[in-house]
């Protein structure tokens, strides 16, 4: 799966989640779950813009953050 379809799957979850009757989302970023590899320069050996520095390592929160504004048009809470 490339990391656009992942950004894409946790957009359409908050879509759902917000047409179920939730107030919001919380994305999860530790203890071992995907978030955290992305994070994690252990874990996270990627060559490209998603690997490498703090800043690349962080890109996946970064693309994933503006999710209220720019990508469910809905205000909804989101949690990290």
């Amino acid at each position: 799966m490339k990391v656009e379809e992942l950004v894409q799957k946790f957009v359409t979850s908050a879509k759902v989640a917000k047409e179920a009757g939730f107030s919001g989302v919380q994305i999860h970023a530790a203890h071992g779950y995907l978030i955290s590899q992305f994070l994690s320069p252990h874990d996270n050996r990627r060559t490209d813009k998603y690997g490498g520095s703090l800043e690349n390592r962080n890109e996946i929160l970064k693309r994933n953050l503006p999710w209220d504004e720019r990508r469910i048009r809905k205000k909804i809470l989101l949690s990290e």
